[in-house]
């Protein structure tokens, strides 16, 4: 009778990927110290075959990994040296890494870096000064000024908050909101700002709010603001952008598409909203732009149109300034850009669909 010998199977030879530790958390740091964090993560090889580490790559940019050797031994270790630049980036980071080996079981193998980037100080418009405010009116906006101060370090403050202009005036709010958030206290004061309209019309106006801290670091922060007064003379539109005429040229039809003829012809409408006539003493353009004055004599309303007129193609920036025979809103500016195509461009109207004109560059035959 024979005898059947069972001997123990013997393991296939491979390597295991194995870390230290799988995450590591850096805590919170403060962005305008730009920190860089750096942490050695210790990579081991567990199998019975060299283990081959064939890439690393990181989930962002701002991080480096490199490893001090490809591939380890069996029983042996290697050093991964990582370091997070995390520049501008504020909140929450969490970068993964990958390792891809030749460990049949981990062929992608992940560690990560998790903290938080944290400003010292941050300012958000709670209510913002309207664009365009009128005499005699009174404005008010908030901002709301939060620090973030990391756990075990000094809380800091609002002292106070001023404004050189005469027409601002700041106002800190008594209460301070503290909320208690992973590892830091985020705490929120607010400000008042008032801004009187004053008694002249102004085509801009800007002031800086100074708002004083007890950060030795941030002694002050700056808020600024800018608006337009207005009076009873309103204007339709504040900015215009036009595109030179002469290099369209028009099939098909009798009179312009109102949405292209905008982009040759801007309108400005500058109006009374009293309805009280008054006369315009004069309106310049700076070069190339063009403007016409659809009516010179005393009215409640009256129209301009701008175009750009010149030879040499390019972007162009300039402004339009109105001037009127109000004591208190003699001057308007408005912004103006436009550019001057560098080929004739060709504009047929879909004669179905009469708001659509299709354009496109003009093809010139030897």
């Amino acid at each position: 009778m024979g005898f059947i010998i069972l001997l123990p199977m013997q393991g296939s030879a491979t390597p295991e990927i194995a870390v230290d530790e799988v995450i590591h958390h850096y805590g919170v740091l403060y962005a305008e110290d730009q920190p860089a964090v750096s942490h050695q993560f210790i990579v081991s090889n567990n199998g019975n075959e060299p283990l081959v580490i064939n890439d690393i790559q990181s989930s962002c940019g701002c991080t480096k990994a490199e490893i001090s050797r490809s591939e380890i031994p069996p029983g042996e270790t290697a050093v991964l040296d990582t370091t997070l630049s995390p520049r501008e980036k504020q909140g929450r980071e969490q970068i993964r890494i990958s390792l891809y080996s030749n460990d049949p079981d981990h062929q992608v193998f992940e560690v990560g870096l998790s903290g938080y980037i944290i400003p010292r100080w941050s300012i958000q418009e709670v209510r913002g000064i309207p664009n365009v405010i009128t005499t005699g009116s009174s404005n008010e906006a908030i901002i709301r000024v939060s620090s973030y101060v990391k756990s075990g370090d000094d809380k800091r403050f609002i002292l106070d908050a001023t404004s050189e202009h005469p027409l601002v005036h700041a106002i800190l709010l008594d209460e301070t909101k503290e909320t208690q958030l992973d590892g830091y206290v985020k705490a929120d004061q607010e400000i008042r700002i008032v801004v009187d309209g004053g008694k002249k019309a102004s085509h801009q106006e800007k002031a800086q709010v100074h708002i004083r801290t007890s950060d030795p670091q941030k002694p002050e922060l700056q808020y600024e603001a800018s608006w337009i007064v207005e009076n009873d003379l309103h204007l339709s539109r504040r900015g215009v952008h036009v595109i030179n005429p002469k290099y369209f040229s028009w099939k098909n039809r009798t009179t312009l598409d109102r949405d292209i003829e905008e982009k040759i012809r801007g309108r400005i409408y500058l109006q009374s909203e009293s309805s009280t006539a008054f006369k315009i003493l004069s309106a310049t353009a700076t070069p190339p732009f063009v403007v016409e004055i659809q009516n010179d004599t005393p009215m409640s309303a009256s129209e301009f149109i701008v175009s750009i007129s010149g030879e040499r193609t390019g972007k162009y920036q300039g402004e339009l300034r109105i001037r009127t025979d109000r004591p208190d809103e003699d001057i308007f500016l408005i912004k103006l850009t436009g550019v001057i195509q560098p080929q004739e461009l060709s504009c047929h109207l879909i004669r179905k669909i009469e708001t659509l004109a299709f354009c496109f560059p003009t093809r010139h035959r030897n």
